[in-house]
């Protein structure tokens, strides 16, 4: 079981990590049709080329925060730094920092003469703070889930405050397209 545990942990720590590169190769690609196209907005191929780039880049993005959530969720990959930073209650804390050590409720609910629901309960309540604390947003998730992948990362540039020319410029895509999107994300 331990092993399949490793193996699973393992495998969305490869998702997380090859995410990371082809962002990382997708932005240097961007920078060089960004250049590419300075002073020659005519060339349509490297434009076309850019709005593709920007789209699989939002993708390649959401990605990654899916697998850090899994690997957080899943494989209890936070730190006793989260744990005490994220206020939480005496009882998460505590059953947090024993799930650190025992992998399954049940353990933990035997250790402590309580039902395993409630272990349970108080453990997605005290990830959910961690997530929290490291800048998740789990507020309105329902209805973000409607929206596209380009959709949720102008949503979210919003959110930190970006104009549409900084959302074009970050995404890689045309102005017209990120205001094209904000209408549709206000619907």
């Amino acid at each position: 079981m331990i092993d399949t545990l490793n193996a699973l942990n393992h495998t969305w720590m490869d998702i997380l990590y090859q995410n990371k590169e082809v962002l990382s190769s997708l932005s240097v690609y961007d920078k060089e049709l960004k250049e590419e196209l300075e002073g020659n907005y005519k060339n349509t191929i490297a434009i076309v080329q850019r709005e593709i780039a920007g789209s699989i880049k939002s993708e390649v993005k959401d990605n990654i925060k899916v697998a850090e959530e899994r690997i957080l969720f899943e494989f209890q990959s936070y730190t006793e730094e989260d744990i005490l930073n994220a206020k939480l209650t005496r009882r998460e804390t505590e059953i947090l920092k024993l799930r650190m050590i025992h992998n399954r409720c049940i353990t933990v609910a035997r250790i402590l003469e309580v039902e395993p629901q409630s272990i349970y309960k108080s453990y997605l309540l005290g990830i959910k703070k961690i997530k929290k604390y490291r800048g998740y947003k789990a507020t309105g998730e329902n209805q973000l889930n409607r929206l596209s992948a380009q959709q949720l990362s102008i949503y979210r540039l919003i959110q930190d405050g970006y104009k549409n020319n900084e959302i074009a410029e970050e995404l890689s895509l045309t102005p017209a397209v990120v205001k094209t999107q904000k209408s549709r994300i206000r619907k």
